[in-house]
């Protein structure tokens, strides 16, 4: 099936990165990346990295090996993943790439990118609780509070105290 597929296709970069092979383990995330197959799995697999997690990381090996062109690779098709989401890779828990993304955009010295990666998060979770909302009346704000605790850290330290006051 598509899903065991996709999965065994996981295991593999996985398995060619962990055997020092690093340029085939690349490759191999670099067509997950670009084929972004649809599958028929469940939400509850856990195996199933999204194309998001996959992007995060290509950029975070590109960084570790000081490959630029990996590294950008990887931040825009994370990008890409935030500010166009799969539905599928929809939870309640919000856009997991969202914050891991910010947070390595911060830790790379692109604070500005990465507040922006957490507004298109934030503006991306509230119109999903508003579709929502209109087909299940419980009130679930866990997403967008985990997006806004990211933004707070970040503003914190960057030292922008009143822009976190606003928030």
């Amino acid at each position: 099936s598509k899903g065991q597929r996709m999965q065994l296709r996981q295991s593999l970069y996985q398995a060619l990165l962990a055997n020092d092979d690093v340029e085939a383990g690349v490759a191999q995330l670099q067509s997950l990346i670009q084929t972004n197959e649809q599958t028929a799995m469940s939400r509850m697999n856990y195996q199933r990295e999204d194309r998001g997690e996959l992007a995060l990381k290509l950029a975070q090996i590109g960084h570790l090996l000081n490959r630029p062109d990996l590294q950008e690779a990887g931040i825009a098709a994370a990008k890409e993943a935030v500010h166009s989401p799969d539905p599928q890779d929809y939870s309640a828990w919000g856009n997991s790439t969202a914050i891991s993304l910010a947070m390595f955009l911060e830790n790379i010295n692109r604070g500005q990118e990465a507040e922006s990666v957490l507004a298109v998060a934030l503006s991306n979770s509230v119109a999903q609780q508003k579709i929502r909302r209109a087909y299940d009346s419980s009130e679930n704000y866990e997403a967008s509070s985990r997006i806004l605790a990211a933004l707070a850290q970040l503003y914190h330290r960057a030292g922008k105290d009143a822009d976190l006051m606003q928030l």
